[in-house]
């Protein structure tokens, strides 16, 4: 369903910041239109205004900004990493560990079985070109000889998840630790990319 055009765009902001940060900590269906009302300051009956979809319309547009805002974090720290593949994979994961977590997993077993097969579709292609930038980047330093393994996309998965695997570490590891660890993780990576 189409929001109407004349809308507090403020108001929406608010009402879609409140739906993202409850989705990302509780997940889709232990949040209701009434927990995002409370959270945004909007009554939760007033939200249909901004969300004529409701709950499965503010799930899928958070989801659509997040995974869009990924991509361009993505795309953004392969440019300014030059063409070292090395330098290129530190800075996505570097912009990986600075960013909330997108819990794909959860996504992908939980979230999505509870919303309709169109808005699945959608969020699942827009989540599969998140990590296209990075199979480029693997594909071009295969390319350039840089590398010897031969399948970007199996490294860009592996990479990406044992990314999000290394956000999960309870907080109390601090950012030197976590970085230290990214480092070698890179390395291990770029031995079996390399060796491949």
């Amino acid at each position: 369903m189409a929001r109407p055009k004349a809308l507090d765009n403020d108001t929406l902001q608010r009402v879609l910041d409140a739906a993202d940060d409850l989705f990302s900590r509780r997940g889709y269906a232990d949040v209701t239109l009434r927990d995002i009302g409370q959270a945004s300051g909007v009554h939760h009956s007033s939200l249909y205004y901004y969300a004529p979809g409701g709950k499965e319309q503010l799930y899928a547009d958070v989801m659509a900004r997040n995974l869009a805002r990924h991509r361009t974090g993505v795309e953004q720290a392969l440019a300014g990493a030059g063409d070292d593949l090395r330098a290129q994979l530190l800075a996505v994961g570097r912009w990986f560990m600075s960013q909330p977590m997108l819990d794909m997993a959860r996504m992908a077993h939980s979230d999505l079985r509870a919303i309709s097969p169109s808005k699945i579709e959608a969020l699942t292609a827009q989540a599969f070109t998140l990590h296209a930038p990075i199979i480029d980047a693997l594909q071009a330093a295969i390319d350039r000889g840089e590398v010897r393994f031969n399948d970007p996309k199996l490294a860009t998965y592996a990479f990406v998840s044992m990314v999000q695997g290394m956000k999960a570490i309870p907080v109390a590891y601090d950012a030197a630790v976590l970085d230290e660890s990214l480092v070698r993780l890179v390395e291990l990576l770029m031995s079996g990319l390399v060796g491949g």
